[in-house]
């Protein structure tokens, strides 16, 4: 599914795969007519993956997601939980040793934040670290009436975090509102408004 979104806004994806102890190797589509897969000259281990960005078009513009706000945004939207650290270099000013000067320098900021609050063990959370996530997470800056937070196992296990807000949701009685819960698997959100979770 995320290679298809990718084509979205790339006209090429380029995968890069090295496993420890086995050859590196390339995979490769224009999200047309199939994929490649050969062996690289990747040293470093990992995967890396690169998107070439389509062409700007009179009502399109691809260039925006190089801005590092919109990559980072993009990242802290959907890919906040994922396990392992997504990393992105990025510029920052910073003053030159012994002197007013200031210089640029490049370096690797960790964009997500790994550990969903919900994954945590509840005696270990604060009430300020369910407050603070409430409002990172809806930009509600009053406190909310009640947090829930659920660990259920069984033939269906799942956890959950709810927040009962203190006022209704700009635009709650309209018909264009859009109710449900965000919805995780395995860190990656897969939906945002999902009605069926609610009644």
């Amino acid at each position: 599914v995320g290679f298809y979104a990718a084509f979205m806004v790339a006209k090429k994806v380029t995968v890069y795969s090295h496993k420890e102890g086995e050859d590196a190797a390339v995979w490769e589509s224009e999200g047309e007519d199939g994929y490649t897969v050969k062996p690289a000259a990747y040293e470093p281990i990992g995967t890396k993956i690169v998107l070439t960005l389509k062409d700007d078009g009179e009502e399109e513009s691809y260039g925006e997601f190089l801005e590092t706000y919109r990559l980072e945004s993009l990242v802290k939207k959907y890919s906040d939980y994922i396990r392992y650290p997504i990393l992105m270099q990025v510029e920052r000013s910073r003053k030159k040793e012994g002197s007013d000067e200031y210089e640029t320098i490049v370096e690797d900021k960790t964009l997500n934040s790994r550990v969903p609050l919900w994954r945590k063990n509840k005696n270990e959370i604060t009430k300020e670290e369910y407050a603070q996530f409430y409002r990172d997470a809806f930009h509600d800056y009053a406190e909310p009436v009640s947090t829930l937070h659920i660990n259920a196992e069984g033939m269906l296990s799942y956890t959950a975090l709810l927040y009962i807000p203190k006022e209704q949701p700009f635009g709650f009685n309209t018909k264009d509102y859009q109710r449900g819960l965000k919805l995780y698997a395995n860190g990656v959100m897969i939906m945002e408004h999902c009605e069926e979770l609610l009644p």
